[in-house]
This record gives C-alpha cells, structure tokens and sequence, in this order.
C-alpha cells in the first residue's frame, strides 16, 4: 500500500486520525476473532469479517449495520439502539474517515476470500504440519542428500514419533518379533515424559517472551503517537 498516494478526499492514507497503527492493530485483533470465534463455517466467518469492514465504514448518512449481530446484547451500539428503540439519537464516530476504509476494502476482500478461509476451518493452523516435518528433517536433514529409501524410513520413523511418541517404537519393536523387557517399557516412558516436560517448558517460555514483546511494542506505540499529537509528523510525502 502507498502511504503517499492521495486518496479521493485529497489526503494521504496515513497520519493522524487516518490508518493508525493503532486501528490496523484493533482490525488485526477483530479478525482474528471473526475466525476463531466462526471457524466451522466460511460463510459465518465471511459474514463476521465484512461486518467489521462495515461497521467502521458506517456513518450517520449511511449506516452500514445490516451485517453486525442483532439485538440489545449486541456488540455493534448501533444494533443496541434499534433494540431498544434509541437509534434516532445515536451518533457516529467515524472514528477512521470514508476515502481510508474505502482503500482498505480489497485488502478485505483478500483476507475474506472463501478460498484462504477454508483453511481455517475447524481452527486449524500449520503448526502440526510445521512440528512434523520438522521430525523429518531431525532424521533427514535438509542440508544433506539422501537416497528414498532413507527418507522412507525418516517420513516413516518421524509419523510413528508424531503420534505415539517412543511407545510406538515398543509397537514397531513387537511387530518384528522382538522381546520386549521391562527396562526397555521404563526407558520409553521415562524418556516421552522427559520430551513432554521439555515441550511444556519451551511453549511456556515462548508465551512469556511473546507477552514481553508485546508490551513493549505497545509502550512504543504510545510513546510515538504521543509525540506525534504533541509535534505533528515530521514528514509526510507532499506536505512541504
């Protein structure tokens, strides 16, 4: 997107009272809840995510609700009031001006299309696919060459690990005649416990560092839309 392109009230996209950081980060956090919050169905999820687009773009002239939940209980104000039989006194804020939200509606269009939405369904993310072939890839590593047969037995190994973890080796181990011992059932366990423990300790440290990380772009943020009221920007393409 040009942050420098004049839109068609004669103003660039960015800067004060335009397309913040801070409303792209709250747009960001209402799709982000339209899918989880709709994920067994793209038409709901759809739905859920051009009522967002609308309800922003909504004004007083032209009210835009007709996607937002209805009723009192209703998150939309809007909605609110025609439940309660108020909405001759309600009031847009227009908090983002019309030529911005009309510049971000494809980008809308992009992020609602059935074809990338179908792939949220159910909740579903590339995690899995992401740890499994990473088991692959810790039996067949990408940076040598292998022949089929190992990489057979690398794709093979990494399912059983995938989804049983070292008990589907007792099972592999059983299919082919071996006897198994009771100091070889102990270690499994001792050792599928240790890679349990291990993961959790990992997911936890990787959550606190993301909450960390978090906080101090938000204190980042609101200490440069401070100076930005207290100053104004510095720079903004055709301004001098």
């Amino acid at each position: 997107m040009n942050r420098g392109k004049k839109l068609s009230d004669g103003k660039s996209i960015s800067g004060k009272n335009r397309l913040t950081d801070k409303f792209i980060d709250t747009i960001t956090t209402y799709y982000g809840n339209a899918i989880r919050q709709n994920n067994s169905s793209v038409s709901d999820m759809r739905q859920a995510i051009w009522a967002i687009y609308c309800h922003y773009r909504s004004t007083d002239e032209e009210p835009m609700h007709h996607l937002c939940p209805i009723g009192d209980t209703s998150w939309c104000k809007y909605q609110k009031a025609v439940a309660t039989n108020s909405v001759s006194l309600f009031k847009h804020k227009n908090i983002v001006p019309i030529a911005v939200m009309d510049e971000i509606k494809p980008i809308i269009a992009e992020l609602s299309a059935p074809k990338l939405l179908k792939k949220c369904v159910g909740g579903k993310t590339q995690n899995a696919n992401e740890s499994f072939n990473s088991t692959v890839w810790k039996y067949c590593p990408k940076t040598s060459g292998s022949s089929k047969n190992i990489v057979d037995i690398a794709v093979n190994e990494a399912i059983v690990m995938f989804n049983e973890g070292m008990t589907g080796r007792i099972k592999i181990m059983k299919a082919l005649g071996f006897k198994i011992g009771h100091f070889t059932v102990t270690s499994v366990f001792k050792a599928n416990y240790a890679r349990i423990k291990n993961a959790e300790i990992k997911s936890k440290s990787y959550t606190l560092e993301a909450r960390r990380a978090s906080r101090m772009r938000k204190k980042k943020k609101a200490t440069n839309e401070h100076f930005a009221e207290l100053e104004g920007p510095t720079y903004e393409a055709g301004s001098f």
